[in-house]
């Protein structure tokens, strides 16, 4: 051991050994220094939640600042008296016993304490019978009032340590948050290292996934990111995982089928949408195109058991999309939607790049050009990379009536809003309102389809910001000026509210003044240009 430790005998790596532990023990010390729940003694929460009166404890609630304390002291009830709790061991129930008065003591120093018991009670009874998480919190008293803290604000958070308790090893160090460039790639390797089993590998994935979530939504939340920050980590995220699971799903479908025969076949996945534009939420959805190249269309496969190149590689996207999908433990990876591939649902669920070319040079309309300023390569064949972005530059470049382009995106508009639009006279949609995230998103698809062929900076950009960035460097259009920061406010609105679990809806009256001035440029911009026309 002390030569595998570079060390040259074995006392010296007792030594070293033991200046380790001692460091390590003196930091430990200084971060949880508190007095733990064992020390607290018989504490007034101890003995009321001991003697089990629920009148006393109303009245305790009550003066610790409950406004509805009645109502906490029944919740607290049926808590002793369901299954779970009464089905404990003997010592489980005496850690339980003592961690619902420390509960209690950090929720009586705190503002609306109704609303973080609603939240944390479901999360320990849903950790109860497991004694590792049960002793960590009342052991470490700093991670209780991190999580009454995380989970007060944030019922995302609060759902999802409840089904993931193992989540709560993040709030030892709950500001460990720290953005790198690829760090995720470097991670899930690491993590997935001589893992053979798939379903053992999606489950480490998720694991990973829901891990790294919580940490950019704790320091969202705490201020330590800013949204575009924490969208481009989601992204990374999702990135990463995706180029995991489609070479995982390769692998195993070229080992029992063997490789596609061409020159130099490969597969990659295209982002569109907020994963393509790099503006990821906690909880969208992923737009997902599979493309091929360097396989014959008629060819098959070399092993013994072969089948036809385009089987093959549609068999490897149905691996990667049911991988993805797959109900794992705390939930599935991603939702997913295939529907922005050629021909839509009708069309094939892979193509190749050539197909893909031709679709986007005589066939695609107006809105799947839109969507494809806002597709990117996301992970597989460099070489798929290399054509597909050629291809989405020179389509994107190409010349176009400015009048056509306005009227055809109004319309799509219209339908789009008609459909999605689910505010009402008390409550504003942020993503699909009028003035709201999307008619910014046309905007920008707009400028790239409309001036592309004569600014060709433009069909570099990729996401919203970037193009509206550009377009007012380039001073293409002053009614874009208010626009990128008006997005970046929305953007951040959005994650706030996905953190509390408000999907996009926010109360009237909600960012008028932003509203009205998206509404000013759609009318300067879209309206005008098919009015003169």
């Amino acid at each position: 051991m002390a030569r595998a430790m570079d060390v040259d005998c074995a006392e010296s790596l007792v030594g070293l050994l033991a200046s380790h532990r001692r460091e390590v023990s003196a930091a430990f010390e200084e971060v949880f220094a508190e007095a733990t729940v064992a020390d607290a003694g018989e504490s007034g929460w101890v003995r009321l939640w001991r003697l089990d009166e629920s009148v006393s404890m109303a009245d305790a609630l009550a003066e610790a600042g409950f406004a509805e304390p009645g109502a906490a002291a029944e919740k607290l009830a049926r808590f002793r008296q369901g299954a779970t709790y009464r089905m404990l061991g003997n010592r489980a129930r005496a850690r339980v016993d003592d961690l619902v008065p420390a509960l209690l003591g950090v929720l009586e120093s705190r503002d609306e304490p109704d609303v973080a018991l609603d939240r944390v009670l479901p999360i320990i009874a849903n950790l109860a019978a497991r004694s590792t998480y049960v002793a960590l919190l009342c052991q470490q008293p700093l991670v209780l009032k991190e999580l009454v803290n995380l989970a007060s604000r944030s019922p995302w958070i609060a759902e999802t340590i409840r089904n993931q308790p193992i989540l709560l090893d993040e709030l030892i160090d709950p500001d460990s948050y720290q953005p790198g460039p690829g760090r995720f790639k470097t991670l899930l390797r690491r993590r997935l290292e001589r893992l053979d089993d798939p379903e053992e590998a999606l489950i480490r994935l998720r694991q990973v996934q829901q891990a790294e979530q919580l940490t950019m939504a704790i320091a969202r939340i705490k201020g330590l990111a800013e949204a575009p920050q924490v969208a481009a980590e989601l992204t990374g995220l999702a990135d990463a995982i995706l180029g995991e699971v489609l070479a995982m799903s390769y692998r195993d479908l070229a080992a029992r089928h063997g490789e596609p025969s061409g020159d130099n076949p490969g597969m990659a996945v295209i982002g569109y949408g907020t994963l393509g534009g790099s503006e990821l939420g906690f909880q969208s959805d992923l737009d997902l195109v599979f493309l091929f190249d360097g396989a014959t269309v008629s060819g098959s496969t070399s092993g013994d058991r072969c089948i036809g190149n385009q089987q093959f590689f549609t068999r490897v996207a149905q691996r990667v999309l049911s991988g993805i999908t797959a109900p794992l433990a705390g939930g599935r990876l991603y939702e997913v939607d295939t529907r922005l591939r050629p021909d839509g649902n009708s069309g094939f669920l892979v193509s190749s790049v050539d197909a893909y070319a031709a679709y986007q040079r005589d066939k695609a309309w107006t809105w799947e050009l839109q969507a494809l300023t806002r597709a990117r390569w996301v992970a597989g064949s460099d070489r798929i990379r290399r054509r597909f972005e050629a291809v989405r530059r020179e389509t994107l470049l190409r010349e176009r009536a400015e009048t056509d382009v306005a009227r055809d995106v109004l319309e799509m508009r219209r339908k789009m809003r008609g459909h999605l639009d689910r505010g009402n006279p008390e409550m504003f949609d942020l993503k699909q309102g009028v003035g709201g995230k999307v008619d910014i998103e046309f905007l920008a698809q707009y400028a790239v389809l409309a001036w592309g062929h004569r600014c060709p900076q433009l069909a570099d950009c990729m996401g919203t910001v970037a193009v509206l960035d550009q377009v007012c460097q380039l001073e293409l259009s002053p009614p874009y000026l208010e626009l990128p920061g008006i997005y970046r406010e929305y953007q951040r609105q959005g994650q706030i509210l996905a953190l509390l679990g408000l999907d996009t809806l926010m109360p009237e009256p909600a960012l008028t003044e932003h509203r009205e001035a998206v509404r000013a440029s759609w009318e300067k911009v879209l309206e005008a240009v098919v009015s003169s026309g």
